[in-house]
C-alpha cells in the first residue's frame, strides 16, 4: 500500500503550539541557568553558632554498640 503526503503551509494553530514550546523550553533554561549560576560556594567550615565550646566534649554515637 502507497502513502501519498500532502505538503501544506502551517496554520495558526501549528505556530502558536511552536512558540509555546520554544518559549516553554528557552524559559526554563533561562530559570535553571540562573538558579545554579546564583548559587553560593558552599563553607567547609560550619557557622560560628554551631561550632562546640572549647571546654566541651562531644559524645559522638555510631549505628552500632557501645
Amino acid at each position: 500500500m502507497t502513502r501519498f503526503y500532502v505538503q501544506s503551509e502551517a496554520g495558526i494553530r501549528e505556530t502558536v503550539v511552536a512558540l509555546a514550546v520554544a518559549l516553554s523550553v528557552g524559559g526554563l533554561s533561562f530559570y535553571l541557568a540562573r538558579m545554579l549560576l546564583a548559587r553560593e560556594g558552599l563553607e567547609s567550615t560550619p557557622p560560628p553558632h554551631v561550632e562546640p565550646k572549647p571546654g566541651r566534649r562531644q559524645c559522638v554515637v555510631s549505628g552500632g554498640r557501645r
